[in-house]
């Protein structure tokens, strides 16, 4: 039988009040830092929608890097020392840019036409479709974590 967690605020927050200032940033850490999961899981999800090579270091390889980097490795997840905010951003590898925002008509030093990328904003979508699902995995683990740590 599965437990349900229920995000009730008034008894998380009564029994948060009793932790220890150090336990306190672990558990929001904790939290920010599964949000922060759900949202890289879904930037990843949407980016494999819009270019089939996400997983893959093969523009890498052509391009004669010497480090192997696919487009997933990318997105990047960070939670602050203090537990105060956690963020997720796509300018872990630069190409990832030019998916989001696109590009304008590129043209060689010799006039002649390389074309353009039209934006896809794979990331704002996943951003506004994860949103529900990052408050969700916040709370929960606030929850599981208050509760394991406070008896």
């Amino acid at each position: 039988m599965s437990e349900m967690l229920t995000c009730e605020t008034s008894v998380i927050l009564g029994k948060f009040a009793q932790l220890g200032v150090s336990s306190m940033v672990k558990v929001h850490k904790a939290a920010f830092a599964s949000a922060n999961r759900v949202l890289m899981k879904e930037a990843r999800l949407q980016l494999a929608g819009v270019t089939a090579r996400s997983k893959t270091g093969y523009s890498a390889r052509q391009r004669g890097w010497k480090r192997e980097s696919t487009l997933e490795r990318g997105i990047r997840s960070k939670v602050s020392a203090n537990g105060d905010k956690g963020k997720v951003h796509i300018m872990g590898d630069f190409r990832l840019k030019w998916f989001e925002m696109g590009t304008e008509d590129r043209f060689t030093r010799e006039d002649v036409y390389k074309g353009r990328m039209r934006a896809t904003r794979f990331f704002a979508h996943s951003v506004s479709t994860a949103k529900n699902a990052m408050e969700d995995a916040f709370c929960k683990t606030v929850a599981r974590a208050v509760k394991s740590r406070v008896k």
